[in-house]
């Protein structure tokens, strides 16, 4: 059965014939790749911002940026001291837990 399948397969191709383009198919082709496409703004903007150097300054610069925000962070967090009341915690603490036991209130 696999035989005939092949057979089939191979005599498809039999009046098989060679593609013929349309007539002035690559004039045409040659011609549309060299219209100017009129280029407006964004076009222009992204091809100046797409170029290596450039784009490698703008992420020098971002980069920069972050690292003076984060090294005045780390300045400013030093000298903030939070003074906890523990206390209040320990309270806290023990009012939760005797109404956990309190038979009452459940």
């Amino acid at each position: 059965m696999d035989d005939n399948k092949i057979e089939e397969v191979l005599n498809s191709l039999d009046g098989a014939e060679r593609a013929v383009p349309r007539p002035f198919l690559l004039t045409r082709i040659n011609a549309r790749l060299q219209q100017k496409v009129p280029v407006n703004f964004w076009g222009a903007a992204f091809a100046f911002i797409s170029r290596p150097l450039v784009a490698g300054i703008g992420l020098l610069l971002f980069l920069m940026v972050n690292v003076i925000i984060i090294s005045r962070n780390k300045n400013t967090a030093g000298s903030n001291i939070v003074i906890q009341n523990t206390n209040t915690a320990q309270y806290e603490f023990a009012i939760n837990v005797a109404s956990i036991y309190d038979i009452e209130n459940q």
